[in-house]
């Protein structure tokens, strides 16, 4: 009895086993390491990207530019997707069942909230995705994680799993040893202008008001604002105490022009120079005029003097018409029967201005005592270097 009972048991143990062999290995086929950039097939039309990835402690602060820069950037996608950072979702690209809309070749951005990013642990970007095809995937280039002068490219080995996977599943670091992304190189991927884009958190006009401070001996008051102006950039008064606005809205990406590179600072090298109006692409700058009408301190009275301009910078109003900093060009646009419309397609006095960092272009046109026109231009464009390869760059000159 006792030989027969130690049989009986052995097999026991063997057929266990065997069993826990084949339910691991079944586990483990539900998902595997991919390539990205790279399209999957999934039987389910749904599949699961996963990586881990190791940041500088800058990003993971509460606050500050280091870690209020931060960005998720995307796009080419087969299908549709939800992005995810350590589970807390960042935004969607396309649209997801039941409404389903592929992204197709749109480009998205998102800001990762300060505070996200963990410093002494892994962190999980998690990207769900649907293809009514049953193919999901990145067509072109992958995901980058960005702080303000770095970032991380995330093209390698994520891990797939060919369904809609639940994203606490999948945060296991031992399958993760030998796949996290953690190589910090200059952030010199190429910036787009999203088709869509979502106002962040702000205050409203009045609570703005309420909510500044001065000194006991100053006071201030809102005379203009959204929606009536956007983005401005620069101002300027004529005789009759009318306010002209530069509303740089374009910015930062020119209109008609695609990046081929740029450097960690954000200067960009174009595809091509751009022409001056109105043989330009248009763009969403403008050039707006708005004055009192009852003397109450509100400026009231709204009127465009140009549109569909592109980068412009800066406005000078003289007496018979407006010089316009639009870089790589300064022009004049003259108004000589004062009716506050151009008389014609402006004139170019001068070209080559650079447009590589639309942070920091020709700016601050003022006329001088002594008659000359004067600008200003940042140091780190003072020096002579190619314009995208046709026009030379050089110190903004003066006009007379």
């Amino acid at each position: 009895m006792v030989h027969t009972f130690f049989v009986r048991l052995a097999r026991i143990e063997v057929a266990l086993f065997l069993l826990f062999i084949v339910g691991n290995s079944a586990h483990a086929d539900e998902g595997k390491f991919v390539p990205v950039p790279g399209v999957q097939a999934t039987p389910s039309s749904w599949g699961t990207f996963v990586a881990a990835v190791k940041v500088p402690a800058s990003w993971c602060q509460t606050s500050g530019l280091m870690s209020e820069s931060v960005t998720i950037s995307l796009g080419h996608l087969e299908g549709a997707a939800q992005v995810l950072l350590n589970q807390q979702a960042l935004g969607v690209c396309g649209q997801l069942p039941p409404d389903f809309a592929a992204a197709h070749d749109e480009q998205f951005r998102w800001k990762v909230p300060p505070g996200t990013l963990k410093a002494d642990s892994l962190n999980w970007l998690v990207i769900r995705m649907y293809g009514k095809g049953g193919q999901v995937g990145f067509k072109g280039e992958s995901p980058v994680l960005s702080g303000y002068h770095d970032e991380i490219r995330l093209a390698g080995e994520w891990r797939f799993e060919p369904n809609d996977a639940d994203a606490k599943q999948t945060l296991d670091a031992e399958r993760f040893v030998a796949h996290v992304f953690e190589q910090i190189r200059p952030a010199t991927s190429r910036l787009f202008r999203p088709q869509s884009l979502t106002p962040g958190k702000h205050l409203s006009v009045a609570d703005s008001l309420k909510a500044g401070t001065t000194p006991e001996d100053l006071a201030f008051d809102i005379v203009l604002s959204e929606p009536e102006i956007a983005q401005p950039l620069a101002i300027d008064f004529d005789d009759a105490g009318r306010m002209w606005v530069t509303e740089y809205r374009q910015y930062p990406f020119p209109a008609g022009l695609e990046v081929v590179s740029r450097d960690k600072f954000y200067r960009a090298v174009y595809d091509e120079t751009p022409r001056p109006p109105p043989h330009h692409v248009a763009g969403a700058d403008r050039i707006s005029i708005h004055a009192d009408s009852d003397g109450d301190g509100t400026l009231d009275q709204h009127l465009v003097f140009v549109d569909g301009l592109n980068m412009i910078s800066s406005v000078e109003v003289v007496a018979d018409g407006v010089w316009v900093l639009n870089p790589p060009f300064l022009l004049f646009y003259a108004d000589r029967n004062h009716d506050d419309v151009p008389d014609g397609s402006p004139e170019v006095h001068l070209e080559g201005f650079g447009l590589e960092d639309t942070h920091s272009l020709a700016n601050s046109l003022t006329w001088g005592p002594d008659g000359w026109l004067y600008g200003a231009q940042v140091a780190p464009h003072l020096r002579e270097f190619e314009l995208s390869g046709t026009a030379k760059q050089k110190p903004i000159e003066t006009v007379r």
